[in-house]
């Protein structure tokens, strides 16, 4: 085809992808990827039926396509108070020697664990 002529038909198949491209939010990459397409082809035929050439045939730069923003980067949060902090009880057995308890530490456990200390019969 002579230089400057252009085909109908491949025109409209570009117009069409140029479109499609647009409302897409992808990449050129990713959308040439996903149709099929060359990508130096898409870039060329998007120069060329650019709104934006001057008389000179330089291109400017054209508007970049808003980018698909993800559904949500964020995900739910549940702030909880921290659990309540308490001191250990500390136990003097003979001796100086002590013992700490922390909270929820069994009562059974402790009378045995300070018999078997002390030496005491259970």
């Amino acid at each position: 085809m002579a230089r400057g002529l252009r085909d109908p038909t491949t025109e409209q198949h570009w117009r069409h992808h140029l479109a499609a491209w647009r409302q897409s939010g992808l990449t050129v990459r990713a959308y040439c990827r996903a149709e099929g397409l060359s990508e130096p082809s898409f870039y060329s035929w998007r120069r060329t039926l650019s709104p934006c050439r001057t008389s000179a045939n330089r291109v400017t730069q054209p508007a970049k396509p808003a980018r698909a923003t993800p559904a949500s980067a964020f995900v739910p949060v549940r702030l909880v108070d921290p659990p309540a902090v308490t001191s250990p009880v500390e136990v003097v057995l003979r001796g100086g020697r002590l013992l700490r308890v922390t909270d929820g530490f069994s009562a059974s456990t402790l009378r045995d664990l300070v018999a078997v200390l002390e030496d005491l019969p259970c």
